[in-house]
């Protein structure tokens, strides 16, 4: 609430506080009228009205009309203008995106204001009860009466039977408990749905099986423009064709249930995905038996315990396919292994078991062993310390040198300081990166968006230096090492290059460790800010990686 003023009058000190001017259920009931409006406004949208000249003009008027109604309807509704002063600040983009805006982006940016403005009238609702205004159930003393003998008499107050009878105001009534469960589920039926990873994996059945498939049947998981072929191929053959946008549905599907790669562009599955297909069985009762095997040696005596690629053909018995398929799996899990040696889809590769793998030891079951990781995902996590970031204004920058010279303030430093700089935003990254990053910051996606602009970078070592087979810090290390560089940054004859080499290496194996690792394989929640810096190291290594050369 806004800050009252400083006052001894407690009729105006009061008359600042923000209340219902309408009784709460009147408003509740309006309120979702326009909650439900603006949903219908929503719904109403088709994807081709980017290519239908004026829809997108009339989309934007209708939801500027719609807006407005909102915010005069707020500012009659209570008491100060509060509430309306906040719901017109609610659609203040987080990121601003320069440059050129396509149609596709203007609509993305229009439903998403809407959608903006939904979710608050849609809290507002919830916290309703909190603006009735107080109950008057205490009257103010009666005035003193002079007598004219020197001494003040109080009036004799009525008796109850001599008051009349007054009605509370109807805000002032309290709900019965009917009411307010009927009031909540009404709220929750006008929230925006969000399907849940089995939800979105039955939606999408078909699209899962191929992927399946694919892999089932090649050792290796679809690359998405020759999977879209092959199935663009397929509806020719049949009467009643499915059309399937490979690269849609990957880009909307739940991490949860798999990844999406770059350079090749591909999909990758997890258990969570996997256990919703019935063809996957043999392949995740496999999976549950190496589960099992790391599970022994977890609780083993003996050492570290370790995993390794002869454990699968030896231990287990599989055969050299079905090895290399549950290597893949592992690989997509985060919580099952640690750092090692050898690349997973090597016939020969280590790895210790992550510490995370406590949580899942005990898995016997496909189920058992998503319903432990869910727990893992899902417990609440610290928050992370806040570092302060002085203000620019807080410290004085001199002109000169020269004492003599005239002292510049540091408020007017700072101003000149901030007119010349601007800030960061996606049209200033990479373009790899910001192309790789745009689409899931721009859905609120900002932890996925780091992730894709770290695969990108790392996509790009890989190109430039043909170690496709290689990762994080061993990829780093054998394609930019100031010794054995595949990738020269700098100039390796004298110290200054060969410190800018060696620090392009390490600032990269950091970045793979202390950005990319927690946000592929922890729940975090970034904010636009902590996304747009992390984003930012990772555009910085990829333009080191344009003027490269191949030899030293």
């Amino acid at each position: 609430m806004p800050r009252r003023r400083s006052s001894t009058n407690d009729g105006e000190d009061e008359s600042r506080q923000t209340y219902l001017a309408k009784p709460l259920d009147q408003v509740s009931g309006e309120l979702a009228d326009r909650i439900a409006k603006g949903n219908q406004l929503k719904q109403s949208v088709s994807p081709t009205i980017v290519i239908i000249s004026g829809e997108l003009d009339k989309l934007a008027a209708q939801i500027r009309n719609w807006g407005a109604y909102n915010r005069t309807y707020l500012a009659r509704t209570f008491t100060t203008s509060e509430i309306a002063d906040e719901y017109a600040g609610v659609g203040v983009p987080l990121i601003a995106f320069g440059g050129h805006v396509t149609p596709s982006e203007r609509l993305r940016d229009q439903l998403d204001d809407l959608q903006r403005d939904i979710d608050y009238l849609v809290g507002l609702q919830d916290r309703l009860s909190l603006y009735v205004p107080p109950s008057r159930s205490m009257t103010p003393p009666p005035a003193a009466v002079p007598t004219g003998a020197g001494r003040t008499v109080l009036p004799t107050p009525p008796t109850a039977a001599a008051m009349p009878a007054q009605a509370p105001p109807a805000n002032e009534l309290p709900l019965g408990k009917q009411t307010v469960d009927a009031l909540q589920k009404a709220i929750d039926a006008l929230r925006p749905s969000v399907p849940t990873p089995e939800e979105w994996a039955q939606a999408h059945r078909r699209f899962l099986q191929a992927i399946f498939d694919r892999f089932n049947a090649n050792g290796d998981w679809p690359e998405i423009p020759a999977l879209q072929r092959e199935l663009d191929r397929l509806n020719e053959e049949v009467l009643v064709p499915d059309d399937i946008d490979v690269a849609e549905i990957a880009r909307t599907m739940p991490k949860e249930l798999g990844i999406r790669d770059y350079n090749p562009p591909r999909v990758w599955l997890k258990i969570r995905a996997l256990a919703t297909l019935p063809d996957a069985k043999p392949l995740l009762d496999s999976f549950m038996k190496v589960i099992w095997l790391a599970g022994r040696r977890y609780l083993a005596a003996d050492g570290a315990p370790k995993l390794r690629r002869t454990d699968l053909t030896g231990e287990l018995g599989f055969d050299e396919a079905t090895a290399h398929r549950v290597s893949l799996l592992l690989e997509g899990e985060p919580l099952v292994l640690g750092g090692g040696s050898g690349r997973m889809t090597d016939p020969e590769w280590e790895r210790d078991l992550a510490p995370s793998f406590r949580e899942l030891r005990n898995a016997v079951m496909p189920k058992d062993y998503i319903e432990a990781q869910g727990r893992v995902f899902s417990a609440p996590r610290p928050a992370p310390p806040v570092v302060p970031r002085p203000a620019l204004a807080s410290a004085a920058v001199p002109s000169t040198l020269d004492a003599t010279a005239p002292t510049v303030t540091a408020s007017h430093t700072a101003s000149s300081m901030a007119s010349q700089v601007q800030s960061l935003t996606l049209d200033d990254l990479h373009p790899a990166i910001k192309e790789a990053c745009a689409s899931r910051f721009a859905s609120g996606h900002f932890a996925d968006g780091v992730h894709q602009a770290a695969i990108a970078f790392r996509d790009l070592v890989r190109t430039r230096s043909g170690l496709q087979g290689l990762d994080g810090h061993e990829l780093m290390s054998r394609a930019l090492s100031d010794r054995t560089a595949v990738l020269v940054v700098a100039d390796l004859s004298n110290q200054t290059g060969r410190s800018i080499q060696l620090g392009t290496m390490m600032l990269s194996q950091g970045a793979m460790l202390a950005i990319r690792n927690p946000v592929a394989h922890e729940r975090m929640q970034l904010s636009p800010t902590e996304a747009m810096e992390m984003v930012a190291v990772f555009s910085l290594l990829a333009r080191r990686l344009e003027g490269a050369s191949d030899t030293a």
